[in-house]
């Protein structure tokens, strides 16, 4: 099999579908499947899913037996493409993207090109509202203005979607919601962190990637559609205050250890901050990100974030 497509469902069952749809339109001669990973979602997704696909000789749905979060499920799928089908690539999609139906030959081709690439991203545009980029692939991880290691800027971030790009970028991070990754990336570098539960997971694989041999590229003729960021909630923000500022601590004691008291520093330069702006949710679950840290805690939280 040249790629595995791994689609991971949680309660998203209109939109995987839709995914899969702008799949099945794609023009290719690349041999491909799609497994979808249901991971343990609390509905019938599982059997609707499973209903909908069954004599579909190229799609393969699966449960996982627990939710262990978004970092689990992936590597559910990532292990069972590899086993069962030999899978070169494993083309990582979140199941709110659409897929333009040239992307998968665009991919396919610069990664046998680029016997160096580990990890390949591609042009993320905004959806519904196409007419600005997420990103082209993701971004540079380096010091910020206060000193905190973080992800920058990404590249071609709130362009015009039609704008002029290069072919090709060089990328620490790639976005998550589109990653082609060469099988041996995971042989070399081991699988997505499974302690990390939500948020900050790509970038960790990314960076492990990133400083081991292989390199990190993205690629403008490969288009995916992204409606993530059209339905951020208050909530949702919490949720990834907490998990953010836990996981990003794990991720610089685990690889840069000599920056983390630093990295800490500015959480704290962070939490005020919000403070005197009246923010106090963002600085609460900032803080109970940073505890977390300290107490060793992993995986999902048992905290009532709200």
């Amino acid at each position: 099999m040249d790629v595995s497509i791994i689609i991971v469902n949680y309660n998203n069952f209109a939109e995987t579908i839709e995914c899969v749809k702008s799949l099945q339109k794609l023009k290719n001669n690349v041999l491909y499947n799609i497994v979808i990973v249901d991971n343990c979602s609390p509905n019938t997704d599982f059997n609707n899913l499973l209903e909908l696909y069954n004599s579909n000789e190229n799609i393969y749905v699966i449960k996982t037996d627990i939710n262990k979060g978004y970092c689990a499920g992936n590597n559910y799928g990532i292990k069972y493409a590899l086993e069962q089908f030999n899978s070169r690539f494993i083309w990582i999609l979140n199941p709110d993207t659409l897929i333009e139906e040239n992307c998968l030959t665009e991919l396919f081709s610069f990664a046998n090109s680029h016997l160096d690439c580990g990890i390949l991203g591609a042009k993320l545009v905004h959806y519904p509202d196409t007419d600005t980029l997420q990103a082209l692939g993701g971004c540079l991880f380096k010091p910020n203005k206060i000193g905190r290691l973080t992800p920058g800027k990404c590249f071609y971030a709130g362009e015009p979607s039609d704008c002029e790009l290069p072919e090709f970028v060089t990328c620490d991070c790639i976005i998550g919601a589109s990653m082609f990754i060469r099988k041996e990336v995971f042989k070399d570098c081991g699988f997505m962190n499974e302690s990390f539960f939500l948020y900050s997971d790509e970038t960790e694989f990314c960076l492990r990637v990133r400083n081991s041999t292989w390199k990190i590229y993205a690629i403008s003729k490969a288009v995916v559609y992204h409606a993530e960021c059209a339905r951020v909630n208050p909530q949702r923000k919490l949720i990834y205050y907490y998990y953010n500022t836990r996981n990003e601590l794990l991720m610089i004691k685990e690889l840069f250890p000599k920056h983390v008291y630093f990295q800490i520093l500015t959480y704290f330069i962070y939490i005020l901050f919000y403070l005197t702006k009246g923010k106090l949710k963002y600085a609460k679950y900032m803080f109970l990100g940073m505890t977390a840290f300290f107490k060793g805690e992993t995986g999902k939280t048992t905290r009532v974030i709200k």
